[in-house]
């Protein structure tokens, strides 16, 4: 799940993401992809391919990572590359996310499906989230500010969840145009 934090300026949020469980190392949960030409690959190979492609977009590999988003900006860039690396992983694409680190980008419409359909389940499940904990464990004497803070969060959630399920119809458009 995607937790949100707001910071001092009412308009800014992070959105906090899981990259990998920490907790069983390497281990990846994967959804075996039919068709799949790479046959048997090994996680340990996989995982590190994964790192290297984490890397080369500029994001340090670490377990949990925060992304920036505001009002003016309601969706962060790098979210959408690690969606799309994670789809990879999840493929146990090791030869794409290889080449994804050396520069060589190459993304197939499924796995650009996929991680935008993800993305749009964060999103859902964050603003399921703040609607939840204001009726349930607020603090009556900070019922203002949160009230506000929650609100400019919503604000924030809406805009990036319009924009993705936007992304999602876009892709879908373009896979039936190939269909045909």
């Amino acid at each position: 799940m995607v937790l949100l934090y707001i910071m001092q300026q009412r308009d800014i949020l992070y959105y906090q993401l899981r990259v990998y469980n920490e907790n069983t190392d390497n281990t990846i949960e994967v959804d075996a992809i039919k068709g799949s030409e790479e046959g048997t690959v090994d996680d340990d190979e996989c995982f590190f391919a994964f790192s290297k492609a984490v890397e080369s977009i500029g994001l340090p590999m670490s377990p949990t990572l925060a992304f920036p988003a505001s009002t003016t900006h309601p969706f962060p860039s790098t979210w959408i590359w690690l969606a799309r690396l994670k789809e990879m992983q999840k493929g146990k694409c090791t030869d794409q996310l290889n080449n994804f680190a050396n520069g060589e980008v190459m993304i197939t419409l499924n796995q650009e499906e996929r991680s935008w359909k993800s993305i749009v389940s964060h999103l859902k499940q964050s603003m399921t989230w703040y609607e939840d904990y204001v009726s349930t464990s607020v603090d009556p004497s900070d019922l203002v500010l949160v009230q506000i803070i929650h609100t400019n969060a919503k604000k924030i959630l809406g805009q990036s969840l319009k924009l993705a399920e936007g992304k999602v119809e876009e892709i879908l458009v373009q896979k039936n145009t190939y269909d045909a």
